[in-house]
């Protein structure tokens, strides 16, 4: 009978020794199961944004920017339509900022800012309006329905 002998490191791993094909295997299949779960995860994560984009049942409301304007000083806007739920993003370097929300139905005054600032105000209704903004100073305003 022969006996072999094989001289263990420091480290106890055997020099001379190579390197068993099971533990390179198990590694592959760890670093593909890692992948596969990567795809999977990012997968879910798109295939949920576009759900919900699709998906007009769920109650959820997607802004979109229908207007912007921007200027120093007085003025009224042109007209743009809106749906329930919209938003008016504002933001001034100016003295004073006022926004008036104007329709067929009246006005109202919606911002009335001292100073530069910035802020969202979210009116109710829906519909056909103008702004009428009066200002001392630059602003820019962004309309999302």
């Amino acid at each position: 009978m022969k006996v072999e002998e094989r001289q263990v490191a420091e480290s106890g791993t055997e020099t001379g020794a190579t390197a068993s094909p099971a533990p390179r295997r198990r590694q592959a299949l760890i670093a593909l199961l890692v992948l596969a779960l990567i795809a999977a995860g990012l997968g879910l994560y798109f295939g949920l944004q576009k759900s919900t984009v699709k998906n007009k049942n769920t109650g959820i409301h997607l802004l979109a920017t229908v207007a912007e304007f921007s200027g120093s000083g007085n003025t009224t806007t042109k007209s743009f339509k809106v749906q329930p739920g919209w938003q008016i993003q504002w933001q001034t370097q100016g003295q004073t900022f006022r926004v008036g929300l104007s329709q067929q139905k009246g006005f109202t005054t919606i911002v009335d800012q001292k100073g530069a600032g910035n802020g969202v105000t979210a009116p109710v209704g829906s519909g056909t309006f103008r702004l009428q903004i009066t200002a001392k100073g630059s602003w820019s305003i962004s309309v999302l329905s």
